[in-house]
């Protein structure tokens, strides 16, 4: 999956926030992860991208 994406560093991937729709597809890929706002940012994110709350 870290290949397909391209977050695969040496050995290591690095962290991703991959957002997958209902119907499967890729609605986002953000390669600018912080621990300390993750909560925040996912839910920016799901607004941002019109996906409903429930």
């Amino acid at each position: 999956m870290a290949e397909v994406y391209g977050t695969l560093k040496g050995k290591n991937a690095s962290w991703v926030k991959l957002f997958i729709g209902k119907d499967g597809k890729t609605l986002s890929i953000d390669n600018k992860v912080s621990a300390r706002s993750r909560g925040a940012d996912v839910g920016a994110e799901f607004k941002e991208l019109g996906v409903d709350e429930r």
